[in-house]
């Protein structure tokens, strides 16, 4: 017996285990033509149209909904990133903490609420900020913001550079990290958002205090 979860129900099929397939087959008439089917793994979500059909995911899977990206001829390329990949992200990182994703109506900038810090940071989590470039996704953000309440390496107050807007007025201090940035033409494939928390979840562990 596998189990499919979905929106705080279970779905039990008599199945050795679960297909991308087999989720459509169950959960398409549910969520509709304009939903896009994603597989938590981890922390990140997977879009099962991006998976092979028969691909074995187990025998218990977590799924969730997001709205497809907006059809061509409608938002700009970056609104349409911007839009399905905070979608992507607020859906792990809004569930798990209790606390809403905050997009700018502009779409300049995103904050996460609940950011986990390793423990020599003296700090369980922060708040995190990333503002987008005008030209994303073509280019990576410069850096990202973290709580004034945060002290460690690579940490600016005012002495941002780049393009990044100095938000030390607004309670937050630049962190400087960069990375390597080839996006493709799906928004929730590599390089995406949850590349550039990977990032930021890498850079906060190293080992310089």
């Amino acid at each position: 017996m596998s189990k499919i979860h979905h929106k705080g129900k279970v779905i039990e099929r008599n199945v050795p285990f679960l297909t991308p397939e087999e989720l459509r087959r169950q959960l398409e008439s549910v969520v509709g033509a304009d939903r896009r089917l994603m597989v938590r793994r981890g922390a990140s979500l997977i879009p099962t149209d991006r998976m092979k059909h028969d691909q074995n995911l187990g025998d218990e899977v977590w799924v969730k909904d997001i709205p497809r990206e907006t059809a061509k001829g409608g938002d700009s390329r970056r609104a349409r990133f911007i839009k399905a990949q905070v979608a992507s992200v607020a859906e792990a990182y809004g569930q798990r903490y209790g606390q809403t994703v905050q997009l700018d109506e502009t779409l300049q900038f995103v904050v996460i609420p609940s950011f986990s810090l390793p423990a020599r940071w003296g700090m369980k989590t922060t708040p995190i900020l990333i503002w987008f470039p005008e030209e994303y996704p073509e280019v990576a953000p410069n850096g990202f913001y973290l709580s004034q309440n945060c002290r460690g390496p690579h940490i600016f107050s005012r002495n941002v550079y780049g393009k990044s807007p100095d938000l030390s007025a607004q309670g937050w201090n630049w962190y400087c990290v960069h990375t390597h940035w080839s996006p493709k033409a799906d928004p929730l494939e590599e390089d995406n958002l949850w590349t550039f928390l990977e990032v930021i979840r890498v850079s906060l562990t190293i080992r310089e205090f």
